[in-house]
């Protein structure tokens, strides 16, 4: 299973390793973030990172880091999505990043960081945030220790530092500040056996650095060794870095680059029909997910992915990247209509319930009114006394809590 996400609105999982393509697009509806039928300046469907449940195999949770204070959640494999309203942050949140607990299937913990330099956190897998700390800046990459459950770490990027937190999030110490540092291009990247080998990355516009003892000192790998320096967009860890210590990087301009002993040295990989694969974001957006994607399989099926061209494609790799096709997806038309807040009769009724709520209770309330209004004219026999029946009961209280409650 591999799935993707575009800048705005569009969403597709494959569960065949990318032969045929679905889209995810069921609770996306524009109307389940607003409340409302009209279209807002800007879509809130904007994607900016994508998480699977480590317990994907049994719980299938995957989660969506979007514009604002919204997260979106899929616990049936992507069929469907509830949106999930985080507790309000100050600010315009752009360049959500979601992190999933390494072990989620016990903690059932999700962490949410923002370009605020806000963190979030759910221990009810996903349902229900609440604030945890602040780095100070905008957060522009922030890792978590595969062994969180025993060190509770988190390093970020946020401004021209590098930050560690050791209790979960709450308190940050800065480990790295260099003066070439820029918070668009810093990235970071943790080995999946950081509890043996204490094993950091962090790239900038300039220099690639490398830590070997959790933060406290970072060594500058020679530029010379990566085609000769510049800006690195990507940092990418094998799931088994400790036994084959290898690793990808991508240099803007120069396509990526392979190294199987720690980034001591690396070779030029990743071409497809003779050109540079870019592997590169999209300049001056914040972006969280890495451009390349192991298999967490990669010691068997040697799988790698990635993403940065300009058409609606991907590329593989299952020879440890040292060569590449290209996987199309095919646009799916439902995401035309639901741009233009087009649905299907059943979704356009229960977004009607939605975006009415608030009347519709009113409604139910008026009602009940006169129901009770129609049971006491005739429990008393007021009809007797009175100019009005029952009938008339019920319409005159209906009318007048109605009023009431529309006015309020």
């Amino acid at each position: 299973t591999l799935a993707v996400v575009n800048y705005v609105g569009e969403a597709y999982i494959t569960r065949d390793a990318g032969k045929t393509w679905q889209p995810m697009y069921k609770g996306m509806e524009i109307p389940r973030f607003t409340k409302s039928w009209q279209k807002p300046k800007d879509d809130p469907r904007r994607f900016f990172d994508i998480a699977f449940s480590g317990n994907y195999s049994e719980d299938g949770q995957i989660f969506l880091g979007t514009l604002r204070d919204y997260l979106l959640k899929s616990s049936d494999r992507g069929e469907n999505w509830q949106v999930i309203h985080l507790p309000k942050s100050p600010g315009y949140i752009r360049g959500n990043m979601v992190l999933v607990s390494p072990n989620f299937a016990v903690d059932g913990t999700v962490f949410f960081a923002t370009n605020r330099g806000h963190l979030y956190e759910s221990r009810d897998e996903g349902n229900k945030f609440s604030f945890v700390g602040e780095v100070g800046k905008p957060i522009s990459s922030i890792v978590i220790s595969p062994n969180f459950a025993n060190d509770y770490t988190f390093y970020a990027a946020s401004g021209e530092k590098i930050y560690k937190s050791s209790d979960g999030g709450q308190t940050w110490k800065n480990i790295i500040d260099k003066p070439d540092f820029n918070e668009f291009w810093l990235k970071l990247a943790i080995s999946s056996q950081y509890s043996e080998d204490n094993t950091i990355f962090a790239g900038t516009d300039l220099h690639f650095y490398k830590s070997e003892d959790g933060g406290d000192v970072w060594r500058e790998l020679p530029p010379a060794n990566y085609g000769g320096g510049g800006i690195v967009e990507t940092i990418a860890m094998s799931p088994n870095y400790l036994q084959d210590q290898t690793l990808f990087v991508s240099i803007k301009g120069k396509g990526a680059w392979k190294s199987i002993d720690g980034g001591e040295s690396f070779t030029p990989v990743g071409k497809l029909d003779n050109y540079l694969l870019p592997f590169s974001h999209l300049n001056g957006v914040h972006s969280a997910p890495s451009t390349i994607q192991f298999s967490p399989a990669y010691d068997e099926d040697n799988t790698l992915y990635g993403f940065g061209l300009p058409q609606a494609s991907i590329v593989r790799s299952t020879d440890g990247g040292e060569t590449w096709q290209a996987i199309d997806i095919p646009p799916a038309a439902i995401f035309t209509n639901y741009k233009n807040n087009q649905y299907d009769l059943l979704t356009t009724i229960s977004l009607h319930f939605l975006v009415y709520r608030v009347l519709f209770v009113k409604f139910i309330l008026a009602a009940t009114a006169g129901v009770i209004g129609y049971w006491l004219t005739g429990k008393l026999k007021l009809d007797k006394l009175l100019l009005f029946n029952q009938i008339a009961s019920f319409a005159i209280c209906f009318a007048l809590v109605l009023f009431i409650l529309v006015k309020l």
